[in-house]
């Protein structure tokens, strides 16, 4: 079932234009990423990334790093952060390593498989040391 965009209700007022015109080309260029959305699956592609997830958070003291998760895991979106001494370091040195990863001031590194990653590549990334 694809999702189709629903009806836009602009306003009458110079609010109208508040977010901009919409850039069209863009529209066009997302479409295919869309197309691999709905033959995935909204529920396939939560349920890998929660896994994915978990895997990644329970790693987390075999590559040294503190966790940091709260709420409950049916709540938590689809990355981990781990504050570590010298955080910011820490993740130039993992993007040196080639582990796609990025920094958050206050928050620590932040690591986020997506559907598309493998469970081998989520693996290494959480024992490189």
């Amino acid at each position: 079932m694809r999702s189709k965009p629903g009806p836009v209700a602009p306003r009458d007022d110079s609010f109208r234009y508040l977010n901009g015109t919409p850039h069209i080309p863009a529209l066009y260029a997302c479409q295919p990423g869309l197309e691999i959305l709905n033959k995935v699956g909204m529920a396939a592609i939560r349920e890998k990334s929660m896994r994915l997830t978990a895997r990644l958070i329970a790693g987390a003291p075999v590559a040294r790093l503190a966790r940091e998760h709260t709420g409950k895991t049916e709540e938590r979106a689809g990355d981990g952060f781990s504050e570590c001494p010298h955080s910011y370091e820490v993740c130039r040195e993992l993007l040196a390593r080639d582990v796609l990863v990025d920094y958050r001031p206050k928050a620590g590194v932040r690591l986020s498989p997506h559907f598309y990653n493998r469970d081998e590549r989520n693996a290494t990334s959480r024992s490189r040391k």
